[in-house]
């Protein structure tokens, strides 16, 4: 016969899923301390860094870099209890999810000497108004407390940074301007051993918005008077807050007064409803803010007389200036609010405000509001000095060259977080970690305040000036709220203060709520609650068998798991245990309950018996029964010739199908066969079918035996 081959041929086979786990290799630990430790090792690819530690291999801390991909792993670990035996474990992870877990290893700190003590210090830097560095170092790793107060005998406030460290340096905040301070520093090691500094001292600097002289002058006092009213103008030496008292000549001051709502060194201040053609005397009392009050009360006492109201064309303005276009911004230069509007005529340009609806403050443009022939019809007015995200009150004051005041409707605003301090972030580094970073418009210091309240309470600071600041605050506790505030400090001293903030350290996962449900012969589900998203996984093993174990879940991250597990072995007692997993990669596992399968007390369902039959060449006959069952079962054939003949037995093997095939070679040609097909399955359950009949063939005859039967037939022969 003709025969062709093809030309060679060759595929390449697709590659399947990584599923090969890290190798790991040369775990050691260097750098030993009493707190600290540095843990090393390599692995075949890159992966992650993560070590777990414990006093025992339950392993309660968790350290390293989740995020980093290396084959060359360094974890520095600190915290650590001196002389104590830790347990640890490295696990590393590569970007397919395999997960490779060493032995477990042991290390023990080093055993800490004695008391610390201080080494240099305590010295104040950086006094100011309202804030001051206390700065010392010690001889061991310590944490760094401040215990202060204004009596030496009741150092009643305190400051704590909770790191150990050498070097110490605490910023106090929120201290009264001109104040003499007490207080002592307190350094404990993580032994809880402590020592204490001698009480020192300092005095905090005076504000610059009160270091000057006292208020000493009043002069420059004029006034320009009309037929009913007058405007008394006058200088300071100091900015001032001044009334004007006036009375009609042949009367005493009464309270009748002009008076004014801010501070300034040049005083505008008006006086209205007087009468036309009088005599007036007045006299001026002003305060600076040193509470200093200075007094114009010359010998020869100073008046004036307003004039006749037929010549007065000013005082036919009896109308007062209409407010439109009321905006709040920020201003182009600078800190602050401003407030901008328009009026139909010109006039005075001051803005009223407070942090409720009876307002109490003013601020206003002095370069227009004090000088008549100064005054706009288009306002602005720039408030400094406000804390960021405060709500206020405000309302427009202005008022006209003849007098009349006009007021807006009070209205609010909400300042807005300074604008040198930008792009806070608050990020996650660990369960116990978080970092926290933010920008400014130059180089300052970095401090981050933070507690569980917004009192803050702790404090982790860096004292270079940067202006990409990132700081680590560790210790936290998960699944707790902390507020936390930022702070930095230029070379001048200036200090931006951030709003406060809040984060929630991640919690690890925590399994709970176990329950199995929907028990069969080969399955059982498995429902359980996680606080934090997971993936789900559980482990079950056959108590008497512990070979017949798997794992069956899910990699979908949920709170609430519902795992079912298949193709169980029935009437089987396992015992199992869940292990969870976030998208951190920080693992829980927890044992659960055992549970048992059901038995198989079922028997294999029978179906489509066929049975054929032939005569081979040798004229033995061939018959092939054939049958399906529901599930894996042996295959056996029961047969019996003719009605009442002798039940016999198949020899089969003792495997196990859901398709079975009998062959039956010793059957006679042309009888009747009688049979039963049974199937057991695994578990000792027997299925027998109905009872089935099958007539084999008959031998083919020759032309001669034919010719023969033809002729006993005909003449009644028969065989001698």
């Amino acid at each position: 016969k003709n025969e062709g081959i093809s030309g060679d041929y060759s595929f390449l086979t697709i590659a399947g899923p990584d599923a090969i786990k890290p190798i790991i290799s040369n775990v050691s630990y260097s750098n030993l301390s009493e707190s600290t430790v540095r843990i090393s090792w390599e692995t075949d690819e890159n992966t992650n860094s993560i070590v777990y530690l414990g006093i025992s291999t339950n392993y309660s801390l968790v350290s390293g870099e989740d995020a980093a991909s290396t084959q060359n792993h360094l974890v520095n670990v600190s915290g650590l209890i001196p002389n104590t035996t830790y347990h640890f474990q490295v696990v590393s992870r590569d970007s397919n999810g395999n997960v490779a877990y060493s032995a477990d290893s042991v290390f023990t700190t080093l055993a800490m000497a004695g008391t610390p003590q201080i080494s240099s210090g305590p010295m104040e830097n950086n006094v100011t108004d309202t804030s001051v560095h206390i700065e010392w170092t010690t001889d061991q790793n310590t944490d760094s407390k401040v215990v202060y107060g204004t009596d030496a005998s009741q150092l009643d406030h305190s400051m704590l940074i909770q790191e150990q460290a050498l070097s110490h340096s605490v910023l106090l905040t929120g201290l009264l301007a001109q104040t003499e301070y007490f207080y002592k520093v307190v350094s404990e090691n993580i032994l809880a051993v402590s020592v204490e500094s001698s009480t020192e001292s300092f005095t905090t600097s005076v504000d610059a918005e009160h270091d000057h002289p006292p208020l000493s002058k009043i002069e420059n006092v004029h006034a320009n008077q009309k037929s009913t009213s007058a405007i008394v103008t006058f200088t300071t030496d100091q900015k001032a807050m001044c009334f004007v008292e006036y009375r009609v000549d042949g009367q005493t001051y009464s309270g009748l007064k002009g008076e004014e709502l801010s501070y300034n060194t040049n005083h505008n201040v008006h006086l209205l409803d007087l009468a036309p053609k009088t005599k007036y005397f007045m006299k001026i009392t002003c305060t600076d803010n040193l509470d200093t009050i200075v007094k114009y009360e010359p010998a020869d006492e100073f008046y004036f007389i307003t004039q006749d109201s037929s010549g007065d064309d000013g005082d036919k303005d009896a109308t007062a200036p209409s407010i439109s276009g009321i905006k709040v911004g920020k201003p182009s230069e600078g800190e602050g609010v401003l407030v901008s509007w328009n009026t139909d005529e010109i006039s005075s340009s001051f803005v009223r405000y407070g942090l409720t609806d009876e307002l109490g403050s003013v601020a206003g443009d002095d370069l227009v509001s004090f000088d008549i022939t100064k005054y706009v019809t288009s306002h602005e007015v720039v408030i400094n000095n406000l804390p960021s995200n405060t709500k206020y009150y405000y309302s427009i004051v202005s008022s006209d060259k003849a007098g009349n005041i006009a007021q807006s409707s009070a209205d609010t605003f909400t300042t807005s977080s300074q604008s040198s301090l930008s792009s806070i972030k608050i990020e996650a580094v660990s369960m116990e970690e978080a970092l926290v970073s933010w920008s400014t418009n130059s180089a300052t210091s970095s401090v981050v305040e933070f507690g569980t309240t917004q009192t803050y309470g702790q404090v982790r600071q860096d004292n270079s000036l940067v202006k990409d600041h990132k700081i680590t605050i560790a210790g936290l506790i998960s699944a707790t709220t902390y507020h936390i505030r930022v702070r930095s400090k230029d070379e001048s001293g200036k200090e931006y203060v951030s709003s406060d903030y809040t984060f929630t350290p991640k919690s690890p996962p925590i399994i709970s709520g176990i329950k199995i449900s929907d028990v069969t012969e080969h399955g059982v589900t498995i429902n359980f609650l996680t606080n934090i998203a997971t993936d789900s996984v559980v482990q079950y093993t056959d108590v008497k068998n512990p070979k017949n174990t798997g794992s069956q879940g899910s990699p979908e991250l949920l709170t609430n798991h519902n795992v079912v597990l298949h193709d169980l072995t029935p009437g089987t007692t396992f015992v199992m245990k869940i292990k969870v997993r976030d998208d951190s990669g920080n693992e829980a596992e927890q044992e659960g309950a055992s549970f048992s399968t059901n038995k198989d007390e079922t028997h294999p369902k029978i179906d489509q018996v066929r049975v054929e039959s032939a005569l081979a060449q040798n004229d033995k006959v061939q018959t092939i029964i054939s049958w399906t069952t529901d599930e894996d079962a042996t295959t056996k054939v029961i047969y019996r010739e003719g009605k009442n003949g002798e039940n016999m037995d198949l020899p089969t093997s003792d495997g196990i199908a859901q398709s079975h095939i009998a062959v039956i070679t010793n059957f006679k040609p042309g009888v009747i066969y009688f049979f039963n097909v049974k199937s057991m399955d695994k578990y000792g359950n027997e299925a027998i079918s109905e009872t089935y009949a099958t007539l084999t063939p008959k031998k083919k005859e020759n032309i001669i035996q034919i010719i023969i039967n033809n002729f006993q037939e005909i003449f009644k022969w028969t065989n001698v």
